[in-house]
């Protein structure tokens, strides 16, 4: 039981520090990170070469 415990504490401190990172990233950066990501949506994406 302690196991069990003790790993749910872990994944919620995990979830936790995450969205911590996630929300202070976006504070920083929130407008520029926009429009990189817009940008980059805008590209075409470069089809990998295969060997016959």
């Amino acid at each position: 039981m302690q196991h069990l415990l003790n790993l749910l504490a872990a994944i919620a401190l995990l979830v936790w520090g995450t969205h911590m990172v996630r929300t202070g990233v976006l504070r920083v950066m929130g407008d520029k990170l926009r429009e990189l990501l817009a940008r980059g949506m805008h590209h075409k994406t470069i089809k990998p070469k295969t060997h016959n």
